[in-house]
C-alpha cells in the first residue's frame, strides 16, 4: 500500500474519531443537564410525553404553543390543478407544534436516622 493511502486512511480515522468523542461528550452533557426542551407535533403526544416525564421526576417548567404555517406551494399548487376550488376548501397549512421545556429539581438529601446513645454512667471514685 502506499504511503498516501495509508497517510489518508489515517486522516479519515482520526477525523472520524474526533467526531465521535464530541458526539460522546455532547451526550453527556445532555444526559447531565437539568433541563429538556421537547416538541411534540399534537396534543395527545404531549400528554402522554408529560406523563412519561413526571414519572422520571420532571416537572414543567414553561410551554409554548405555535400554529402551523401557511405552505404557500401547495396552495398554489391545488388552486391551479382544481381551477380555484381548492381557495374555498382554504390553504394547506402545517401542523402546529407544542414546544415544552421540562426542570428536574434534585433530589433531597437523604437523612440517614442515628439510633440514640445511652447515656453514660458516672464512674465510681
Amino acid at each position: 500500500m502506499e504511503w498516501t493511502g495509508i497517510a489518508l486512511v489515517w486522516i479519515i480515522g482520526g477525523a472520524f474519531w474526533w467526531y465521535w468523542t464530541q458526539y460522546r461528550k455532547r451526550q453527556q452533557t445532555i444526559a447531565e443537564s437539568n433541563t429538556r426542551l421537547v416538541q411534540y407535533r399534537s396534543a395527545e403526544e404531549a400528554n402522554v410525553g408529560i406523563a412519561a416525564m413526571a414519572k422520571d421526576g420532571w416537572s414543567i417548567q414553561s410551554m409554548d404553543t405555535t400554529d402551523g404555517h401557511i405552505n404557500v406551494g401547495r396552495t398554489a399548487t391545488a388552486t391551479i390543478l382544481t381551477g380555484g376550488l381548492a381557495l374555498f376548501l382554504g390553504g394547506s397549512r402545517s401542523p402546529g407544534k407544542i414546544t415544552i421545556l421540562y426542570e428536574k429539581l434534585p433530589e433531597p438529601p437523604t437523612l440517614k436516622v442515628v439510633k440514640p446513645r445511652r447515656p453514660r454512667k458516672p464512674k465510681a471514685s
